[in-house]
């Protein structure tokens, strides 16, 4: 009996010991489980505000397609003046005049407003994001922080530098008084406004864009829809239609959000990483249980000092990552970058991810060479094109299209052929500029951070 009594004292003592090691080991899983609910919460809310972003985009493309069919009639309706049908031809055009103007007139207070929505949810989201982790920490009794590359807010920067290049004014047989066919973003139109712009990200992946852009689009997709030379006829009428100038088409500040250009599925700027503190370890018993099962092998004082300790639980950590779920591949093209639609489609996702260490280093780059370095690019390519269309040879070549434009029948056709070589000028000036950010952007490289092996998921 004495026998037993001292085997089961040594049997009660190991189960207690057991159940110390095995609460330190559920505490550690749970608080590693609320970290991962923290973090994958946060990401779930920034992909929620992409999505937001996407339905936003698409409601202000659809409205701008409708402006740009408008526009197309409008000005397709100057193309019957020389025929016998120039009286029905004229009362047309004056009536989609009307209707135009009047569209454009609630275009001028919804865009803005939509825009202004985009821009909260860009800015506000990513916060969103935390607070969710936070009350997600609270059911775990711990104290939850998820950040990210998003939650630091930005804008756009806009300084007027051109007169530093001493740029000289377009010719002055194409300026403010272009013809109902004038493009917007000409020689004719802008004259020397060449100024320094940088688009910073505004807090989710995304910046802001001049709806003039979506008009682009929208010319497009009317011209896809049309087969043969129609369509061509539609590209050619609406791409020289001075429709989409102006409020609220050529202004970024109430513009759709397009993709930001560092960004890609999978680098550092998608990801969301939490902090988890919990609040306390286990009950408090665990300790009590360990220093039972020691009993007085280290001494009464050493037993004694462990019951009444406290132990500090560790921070845990964890990543997740919110994504545009694309049909091709991760890395193509059309799944990242400008050209991309993520920006229209609702098909962002969040998902959980191995810890990494945050590339600092390569996001500063990122975010210098595609705002600082590539707005001087384009600062000096418009500089550039500015003192061009003020020499004598770009007047001298307007002026003989000019006169091949006054041929036509069309109001404002000779102004029209000037402005075609500024046109030209421009395009060539836009796919420059693409291709060397484009290139210093594939220098610098897509952020990513390491492993962390030490750090379990």
């Amino acid at each position: 009996m004495v026998m037993g009594l001292f085997m089961a004292t040594m049997l009660i003592g190991a189960m207690w010991f057991m159940k110390g090691i095995g609460d330190a080991v559920v505490f550690r899983d749970r608080m590693q489980e609320a970290a991962d609910h923290e973090v994958f919460s946060s990401a779930a809310v920034h992909a929620r505000g992409m999505n937001l972003i996407s339905v936003i985009n698409l409601v202000m493309y659809a409205l701008t397609v409708i402006h740009v069919v408008i526009a197309v009639l409008k000005n397709a309706a100057l193309l019957c003046i020389p025929t016998p049908a120039i009286k029905f031809c004229l009362a047309a055009w004056k009536f989609l005049r009307t209707v135009l103007r009047a569209y454009d007139t609630g275009m001028k207070v919804v865009l803005p407003a939509l825009s202004a929505i985009g821009t909260g949810a860009a800015v506000l989201m990513p916060w969103g994001g935390s607070g969710a982790a936070m009350t997600v920490g609270q059911d775990y009794q711990s104290m939850g922080v998820a950040v990210g590359p998003s939650n630091i807010p930005g804008g756009s920067i806009s300084l007027p530098l051109g007169n530093l290049f001493g740029g000289k004014k377009p010719p002055s047989g194409s300026g403010s008084q272009a013809g109902p066919l004038a493009r917007s973003g000409s020689a004719a139109t802008k004259g020397n406004q060449a100024s320094f712009s940088a688009d910073l990200k505004l807090g989710l992946p995304v910046t802001l864009a001049e709806n003039k852009e979506l008009c682009d689009r929208a010319i497009g997709k009317v011209a896809d829809l049309v087969p043969g030379p129609f369509g061509l006829l539609i590209k050619f009428i609406g791409d020289a239609a001075d429709d989409c100038d102006g409020f609220p088409w050529e202004n970024k500040i109430v513009g759709w959000k397009k993709w930001y250009g560092p960004a890609e599925n999978g680098n550092d700027w998608l990801q969301v990483w939490s902090f988890s503190f919990p609040e306390k370890y286990d009950e408090g018993l665990a300790e009590s249980r360990v220093a039972l099962a020691l009993g007085g092998s280290r001494g009464p004082r050493a037993s004694a000092a462990l019951k009444a300790s406290t132990v500090s639980p560790p921070t845990y950590f964890a990543q997740a990552e919110f994504y545009f779920d694309c049909e091709k591949g991760w890395k193509d093209a059309s799944c990242n970058g400008d050209e991309t639609e993520a920006t229209f489609s609702m098909r962002w996702r969040a998902r959980l991810r191995s810890v990494k260490s945050p590339n600092f280093l390569g996001m500063i780059l990122g975010a210098l060479g595609d705002g600082l370095v590539g707005g001087l690019v384009d600062f000096a390519l418009d500089a550039g094109a500015d003192r061009l269309k003020g020499t004598k040879i770009f007047r001298d070549a307007s002026a003989v299209l000019a006169r091949a434009g006054r041929g036509l029948s069309i109001p404002g056709a000779g102004r029209q052929g000037a402005d075609v070589l500024g046109n030209i000028l421009d395009d060539g000036k836009d796919a420059i500029g693409d291709a060397v950010k484009g290139a210093i952007g594939d220098a610098i490289g897509s952020p990513t951070g390491s492993n962390m092996p030490t750090v379990l998921h």
